[in-house]
């Protein structure tokens, strides 16, 4: 293709290393804002589920909800805050709030006890505990549920597996999206793809980053069947053969289709027992993603009009 902007040019130029800095530090943002946050979701968390009760679908999550609340009524009469007479309902506010916690903010009880004073405010309803006694009752329940967490969470090689699947496929996007700046019509789209792909770049060197810190294992190979490697390969050697043919428009729904295929990964490894400190991380770059494809489907109906 004849055009004074290629993808090689763009690579060297001084825009191009701005922006890989920025969308660097904008992904290392984005994952501490989601852990900072995490406290105040569980608020919301705690609250609906003790006002309409424990839904069907979470009793057999991991990090059971179910599990704990079993445990508690069979030992909470011999827990040094028990009072002769009272019954586990009065309890059972104050203890979904540690397990609940223990779920989302694994950084230690007094790390997450200001924001859970807080959050008792809106889900002690008619509740006479005080606050003292609350934290010593949510303490409880929030170090043993941590417990039970840490057992059944994914082995080290497991980990380094989910993340590999990953990795691949945040290749594929990168690759996608340079192929797409390349054979883009329109400057300002070249210009966005590429960006977009250092981004992914960004995300796949944080991936590597984790893998790095942790123990080394035998290598692990993903079978087809069980992630859409096979079907990203396939797609991505059509989008190549045909990238010269279609429109910005079409050419667009190519690259949503590589972040889409990705995403669907984030969403099969997030679903499993992953390590709780990695759960931020993970979490906020799958919002990243969602962000972009939003970003490219306005801009493929922006065409459309």
């Amino acid at each position: 293709m004849s055009s004074v902007f290629t993808a090689q040019a763009y690579r060297n130029s001084p825009e191009r290393v701005g922006r890989q800095r920025s969308a660097m530090l904008n992904t290392v943002r984005l994952a501490v804002s989601t852990a900072n946050g995490m406290a105040h979701v569980a608020g919301d968390a705690v609250h609906s589920l003790l006002a309409r009760g424990l839904p069907p679908k979470a009793k057999g999550q991991w990090g059971n909800p179910a599990r704990e609340e079993a445990y508690w009524r069979s030992h909470y009469q011999s827990m040094d805050f028990y009072e002769v007479g009272q019954p586990f309902e009065v309890y059972r506010p104050a203890l979904a709030l540690g397990w609940f916690a223990a779920q989302r903010n694994p950084q230690g009880f007094d790390e997450v006890a200001p924001q859970l004073e807080v959050q008792w405010q809106h889900v002690r309803g008619s509740s006479t505990l005080n606050w003292p006694q609350v934290r010593e009752i949510a303490g409880a329940a929030y170090e043993h549920a941590l417990q039970g967490i840490r057992g059944e969470e994914l082995s080290a090689a497991q980990v380094q597996h989910a993340l590999r699947v990953l990795q691949t496929g945040l290749k594929d996007c990168e690759e996608c999206l340079v192929a797409g700046s390349e054979q883009a019509r329109a400057i300002a789209l070249r210009t966005h793809l590429y960006a977009l792909a250092e981004q992914f770049r960004a995300l796949n060197w944080q991936l590597q980053d984790v893998l790095l810190a942790m123990p080394e294992s035998g290598p692990l190979v993903e079978r087809p069947s069980q992630s859409a490697a096979g079907r990203l390969h396939r797609r991505w050697t059509d989008f190549k053969q045909r990238a010269n043919m279609v429109s910005d428009r079409d050419l667009i729904a190519e690259c949503s289709l590589c972040l889409v295929l990705a995403a669907e990964r984030y969403q099969r490894v997030l679903e499993s027992a992953l390590p709780l400190e990695l759960r931020p991380l993970l979490q906020g770059q799958a919002q990243q993603l969602r962000r972009h494809i939003d970003e490219l489907q306005h801009m493929q109906d922006a065409r459309a009009r």
